[in-house]
């Protein structure tokens, strides 16, 4: 997902940059849910919670990129 989202920001404005960001906003999203879950249940352990982290950072800089496009 981080080379994707590495990948994808300097990608042209348009309709299928947005739709590409939009997908990969829901799988960061869906990634957080899953490993913050994950970190309450503690399915994680040791550094398992900076997976949620990990991944509510990608979800905010996918959004920063969206509103740019």
């Amino acid at each position: 997902i981080a080379a994707v989202s590495l990948m994808l920001r300097d990608v042209e404005s348009g309709k299928t940059a947005k739709q590409l960001f939009k997908a990969l906003l829901i799988t960061n999203g869906l990634g957080a849910v899953i490993t913050t879950y994950a970190s309450i249940t503690g399915v994680f352990v040791g550094f398992g919670w900076s997976d949620p982290i990990f991944f509510v950072s990608l979800s905010l800089l996918t959004y920063k990129q969206l509103r740019v496009q």
